[in-house]
């Protein structure tokens, strides 16, 4: 799993800051199981249960005075 973060901050003088932001999570989109059963007594023995989420960006914007 690879998570991403680029940012980039405009000075604007007396206005303040503002700070533009982008964001991706799971970037190599992996399919990681993170919930698995394992009881034998069960039909769906070793089924996964939770996948790890897809391929996710997230745009932000910040503003500071």
């Amino acid at each position: 799993q690879l998570d991403l973060r680029l940012d980039k901050t405009f000075d604007l003088k007396k206005y303040g800051r503002i700070t533009l932001s982008v964001e991706g999570f799971n970037i190599t989109n992996s399919s990681v199981a993170l919930r698995t059963n394992n009881d034998l007594s069960y039909s769906d023995y070793n089924l996964n249960y939770v996948i790890l989420n897809p391929r996710i960006f997230r745009l932000g914007l910040r503003y500071e005075f």
